[in-house]
C-alpha cells in the first residue's frame, strides 16, 4: 500500500464521481455522514456537486489515494466570521471499506492538522456518533471531548443517537 494525500483547493482538482462513489460506499457501510440508509448514488453525486463547487480558501479537501484510487478524504471548513477566523470544523473524515484500519484516516487527519497550522488556525472542532469507531479514533489522536448532545441525529436504522463534540488546539 502506497498511500499519498493530496490537498484539494479547487473543484477541478478531483473527480466528483469518485468522491460521490466513495461517499456512497461508506454510507451504505453504516456511517450516517448526514444521510440515512436510503441514500442513492444520484443523491450522493448531487450532494458532492454542490460541496466540491465550494472548494477554495474556506473549504479544503484532503484526499488519500492508493495510486489513482481515491481511498479516503476529509474536509476542513474555515469559520468566516471575524471573531472566528482562528478556527475550522473538520468534516466528513472517511475511508473506503477495505482500507479502513490501515492508517488512511490517521494520514488524512495529520495532513489536515499540519495544513491548518499553515493557515494560522488554532482551534479545530468536529462531531461524531457516540460509541462509534470515530469516537475512539479521535480520542486516540488527542482530541478532547467538549460535550454530548442526546438525540442529535438519526442513525442508519432510523434510531436517534447521541453526538459527541470534540476539539483540538493546534
Amino acid at each position: 500500500m502506497s498511500i499519498h494525500v493530496k490537498v484539494i483547493t479547487a473543484p477541478d482538482e478531483i473527480s466528483n464521481p469518485s468522491v460521490a462513489e466513495l461517499f456512497y460506499e461508506v454510507v451504505l457501510g453504516g456511517a450516517s455522514m448526514g444521510f440515512v440508509a436510503d441514500l442513492t448514488q444520484a443523491q450522493s453525486l448531487e450532494f458532492w456537486n454542490s460541496k466540491l463547487a465550494a472548494l477554495g480558501q474556506d473549504l479544503v479537501m484532503f484526499a488519500a489515494f492508493d495510486g489513482e484510487l481515491l481511498v479516503g478524504f476529509a474536509l476542513l471548513c474555515r469559520a468566516t466570521m471575524p471573531n472566528g477566523l482562528h478556527r475550522a470544523e473538520v468534516q466528513k473524515v472517511l475511508t473506503r471499506p477495505g482500507y479502513q484500519r490501515r492508517g488512511v484516516a490517521s494520514m488524512l487527519l495529520s495532513t489536515l492538522e499540519e495544513y491548518a497550522k499553515t493557515l494560522e488556525l488554532r482551534l479545530l472542532f468536529l462531531d461524531t456518533e457516540e460509541d462509534s469507531v470515530g469516537e475512539s479514533f479521535y480520542r486516540a489522536k488527542g482530541w478532547i471531548e467538549c460535550g454530548r448532545m442526546p438525540e442529535f441525529a438519526v442513525d442508519m436504522k432510523g434510531v436517534l443517537f447521541t453526538t459527541i463534540f470534540f476539539y483540538k488546539l493546534i
